[in-house]
């Protein structure tokens, strides 16, 4: 038998009630935006400017999507909270061509291998808590650009950021694993 009742994101729906739902996510995902831009970072939110664009030379650095995942496993390891990309700390509203054109502007592509490179992250033990509801996706737009907002709840445990890339004293990169947490308007180190 035919069912009007389809999936979006993590929800359920009966035929019609998506659009209600879209656009309180817009919206929702706008007052953050606001909030941010009235205020600062804070424990709940955090502003990234790109996955993979590098805005001091205007290159692609696939390493960049650690700042990001950075962010959004410190948010599962504190409770919660929303990381927006596409945003400058600054507080300019970049949004995501850059990175799109990666990509030959496929919005998909790029929001696809991003995702699938910051899940990676975690590893296989706790790569579920990503797709199994911890972090949730909004596509938004504000001031005529796509951003997008990743909606975090609390993991059940810490989640662990694998092979973080850092440079040594000697300037080489060195990959290690590590637990992030929220002290404030930043993503730090837990140690225990």
């Amino acid at each position: 038998p035919k069912t009007n009742t389809y999936i979006v994101g993590h929800k359920a729906f009966q035929f019609g009630e998506t659009s209600d739902y879209l656009q309180s996510i817009s919206e929702t995902s706008k007052e953050i935006l606001e909030e941010f831009l009235n205020g600062t970072e804070t424990t709940r939110i955090e502003v990234k400017s790109s996955y993979t664009h590098c805005t001091k030379n205007n290159k692609q650095d696939k390493n960049l999507r650690h700042q990001v995942a950075r962010a959004i496993f410190a948010m599962m390891n504190s409770g919660g909270g929303n990381v927006i990309v596409g945003v400058s700390d600054d507080k300019k509203i970049l949004g995501l061509k850059e990175d799109e054109s990666y990509t030959n502007n496929d919005w998909e592509k790029m929001v696809n291998g991003n995702n699938n490179s910051m899940r990676s992250f975690l590893g296989k033990k706790h790569q579920n808590y990503w797709t199994g509801g911890c972090v949730e996706m909004h596509k938004f737009v504000y001031d005529k650009k796509t951003l997008v907002r990743y909606e975090i709840t609390g993991s059940p445990e810490f989640v662990i950021h694998k092979n973080y890339p850092t440079k040594n004293s000697k300037g080489q990169v060195e990959k290690s694993n590590k637990i992030w947490v929220r002290d404030g308007p930043q993503s730090i180190e837990y140690k225990e």
